[in-house]
């Protein structure tokens, strides 16, 4: 009884003010709607009056409207007219009754109530600019104008076309409000109104138990809410009012499909069989055919033999997905005093292990690392041409190529060190070596290199000019002796022999 009343005041309001109401059209991407006014004469009004004072009087019983239901009409593919509806599906909305002659005189929303008239979509709905909301604007000559007219989203109560028998009215006393974010949800609603059609236009009836409320076409899902007023049996004294809802969304329904959508409820042909396989484009075992991946794809792999990642057994080949450790520049002095530390650096990574080797002189700390430090003499080879070089071995094990680098090694004596004489014996040595200086040394360090520079021994603080090195210990080969103190050092080539 409260939406009676409400609906009588509403529309004695447009009889007393002879206002102008809305209905409204909007644009594909919601950023345009479009009000289309009417007015509705003093005799019109008083037909309305007239139908709602029953009313007053109506009573309720089993509502004859029983809900809405959607058929999914066709989805469409390319350019119609001037317009790319690819996508896009065309949904007929429906009201369902008991009895062929029930007679549905509104779709309406009340003011402040919790139902509105409004369809809510997930993506925006298509809406011709030259189309209206109710039905009956597509005649023969607008089809022909604009042919994708005719899939435009409208509501109606059975008028679809121009010449459809009856009558379609739209008021309201709120203007219809539209919604949209970022273009992806559209939203439209009527919070205080109705499409209404007066008893007995022939369009109000059930035909075949239903009635036809509309079109609404939209590439994704959507949601219909209305307020129905139903003159049961088509008797007016016996109004009844119902609100229902209705959603749907296109898509597979197949569960098998490799592409089946739990949230359709209406399958649109979309579906596809399952074809498992590889659906990796770069494997050698690509199938251009599956849409489902069975884990089987095969990467093609590397035939260098010299690549980190040569792979003889890949199923195919593709060596530009070979693997290497680039080869960087050492980065150090190339002409060199004898007898003076000097330091060299290789950029590798950080996480890379770097052996260095070097002829002509011994690395006294950092092998392994990207810097060390080198001490060259011009007299271990007996030339004045040294060299060092760099490999490097990254975090995955994989070695690169080794880097040189010839080095110009100048003998310019050593210093108050070499005046002293310093002696080695016996070289070749057993057991121990003897270090012997002609005058005592002073607080000076004694260190031992193998012949790929690794530090196996070191003394410091030495201060007299006899020293001792145990050499029993060290395998046999070459090795160098760097006797050093604050001023100057010397570097002095020994062998051990078993």
């Amino acid at each position: 009884m409260r939406a009676n009343l409400q609906l009588f005041k509403s529309y004695a309001r447009f009889h007393k003010e002879f206002d102008v109401k809305y209905f409204y059209c909007y644009s594909p991407d919601f950023q345009e709607f479009y009000y289309i006014t009417t007015s509705l004469t003093l005799a019109m009004m008083k037909k309305i009056l007239f139908s709602l004072t029953f009313a007053l009087t109506s009573y309720f019983g089993f509502a004859q409207c029983i809900g809405f239901t959607v058929e999914l009409e066709e989805t469409l593919d390319g350019v119609i007219g001037s317009t790319d509806l690819t996508g896009y599906h065309v949904y007929k909305l429906y009201a369902d009754f008991e009895n062929e002659n029930d007679f549905l005189s509104s779709l309406y929303a009340v003011l402040n109530d919790p139902e509105n008239l409004e369809i809510i979509s997930e993506t925006p709905c298509y809406s011709n600019p030259n189309a209206e909301l109710t039905g009956g604007f597509i005649s023969t000559e607008t089809a022909l104008l604009s042919p994708e007219i005719i899939y435009s989203t409208y509501l109606t109560i059975n008028i679809q076309n121009s010449d459809d028998p009856g009558q379609l009215l739209f008021a309201s006393t709120e203007p219809m409000t539209a919604v949209a974010s970022n273009s992806q949800w559209g939203e439209l609603t009527i919070v205080d109104g109705a499409i209404f059609t007066l008893f007995p236009q022939p369009n109000g009836y059930a035909t075949d138990n239903k009635v036809f409320l509309g079109q609404i076409t939209t590439q994704g899902g959507f949601t219909f809410n209305s307020c129905v007023q139903t003159f049961v049996n088509g008797t007016q004294a016996n109004i009844e009012y119902g609100c229902f809802s209705v959603s749907a969304k296109a898509g597979c329904t197949d569960a098998l499909a490799s592409n089946y959508n739990p949230d359709a409820t209406h399958d649109d042909g979309s579906c596809m069989e399952v074809i498992m396989g590889c659906m990796d484009a770069d494997a050698c075992n690509y199938n251009e055919m599956a849409n489902v991946s069975d884990g089987s794809c095969e990467l093609p792999g590397c035939s260098d033999e010299t690549a980190c990642n040569y792979n003889p057994g890949a199923l195919c080949f593709d060596n530009d997905v070979c693997e290497f450790v680039a080869p960087k520049a050492i980065d150090g002095p190339f002409n060199v005093d004898a007898n003076l530390v000097y330091e060299y650096n290789y950029p590798a990574d950080m996480t890379s292990v770097v052996d260095w080797a070097v002829i002509g002189g011994v690395v006294s700390s950092g092998q392994g690392t990207t810097n060390v430090s080198v001490v060259w003499d011009a007299d271990f080879t007996g030339f004045p041409i040294g060299q060092i070089s760099a490999t490097e071995t990254n975090a995955d094990n994989c070695t690169g190529e080794t880097v040189s680098e010839s080095v110009n090694v100048n003998y310019v004596g050593v210093g108050e060190l070499n005046a002293q004489e310093i002696k080695l014996f016996p070289n070749p040595a057993i057991d121990v070596l003897t270090i012997q200086a002609k005058m005592p040394l002073h607080n000076a360090e004694i260190t031992v290199f193998s012949s790929v520079g690794e530090l196996v021994m070191s003394f410091n603080a030495i201060s007299n000019n006899l020293f001792t090195v145990p050499v029993g210990q060290l395998a046999q080969g070459f090795y160098t002796v760097v006797v050093k103190d604050q001023n100057s050092s010397v570097v002095l080539p020994c062998q051990i022999i078993k």
